[in-house]
């Protein structure tokens, strides 16, 4: 028995089609690669990040290789629609709005939106107050959405197609505030960059979370891609993945 599964396995050597199965499946994930501490490049040039450890835990969960392609925030659901990648994690929320466009995993993390500025502001949030200032927000989240439908037409938002783009602004003086996911705004206040920032008002849940996006016919993915993720959460992966990042369950 022995001397013919090797002879099988030489065979698969010598002769591809023969070859024993391997992971039949290349799971393309976008994701926005300017985004620590969910997706970054370290100075080595190696993606890396929460949602990308996540990812490759629920690929090989599901037996499949991920693929991970770089993509801004506001360009990722064309992408999915058009065919480019399978799935998008990039800490994108989970809303009715969003559902009419694409499929979405179960949660895989929570996490409220928060304003931040300057330590030096005082001013409270409102439509007053929010008036004619300078906020950046990055294009495609649910963050211009809140601003637009809460504080009315005197707020006109300034537009980044990244989260580190718009935080180099607020750094640089081009910004009074900014709305952005509070999980990525706390990675912020704990760089040397984010010393001089604070919160400015309350956490505010506009969301039913973070999923991974699909496209909508993918029935298949999605069930498939939820029962990694509810896996993840049974045997402890989750945990470990998050401890890595964050001194606090995200779940």
């Amino acid at each position: 028995m022995i001397k013919a599964l090797l002879v099988l396995v030489l065979l698969g050597l010598a002769f591809p089609g023969l070859s024993a199965p391997v992971r039949g499946e290349t799971l393309r994930i976008g994701t926005d690669a300017r985004y620590p501490p969910f997706a970054y490049f370290t100075a080595e040039g190696r993606l890396t990040g929460f949602e990308v450890d996540l990812g490759n835990q629920i690929c090989d969960s599901l037996d499949a290789v991920c693929q991970w392609v770089d993509i801004p925030f506001g360009q990722l659901v064309r992408a999915l629609r058009d065919g480019r990648i399978d799935a998008v994690m990039a800490s994108f929320a989970i809303t009715e709005e969003r559902r009419r466009l694409v499929a979405f995993s179960a949660k895989y993390y929570s996490t409220p939106i928060r304003f931040l500025a300057d330590r030096a502001e005082t001013a409270p949030i409102t439509a007053d107050s929010l008036a004619g200032r300078r906020i950046g927000v990055v294009i495609g989240t649910t963050h211009v959405d809140h601003l637009l439908r809460t504080y009315g037409p005197a707020v006109k938002p300034t537009l980044f197609e990244t989260q580190g783009e718009m935080l180099e602004a607020l750094v640089a003086g081009r910004l009074d505030l900014v709305l952005a996911d509070g999980l990525g705004l706390w990675h912020f206040l704990n760089t040397p960059q984010g010393a001089g920032f604070a919160w400015i008002g309350n956490p505010l849940y506009v969301d039913e979370g973070i999923g991974v996006a699909m496209r909508s016919g993918d029935t298949d993915l999605v069930e498939r891609v939820d029962a990694a993720i509810d896996r993840l959460l049974r045997n402890g992966t989750f945990l470990r993945v998050n401890s890595r990042y964050f001194p606090f369950n995200i779940y």
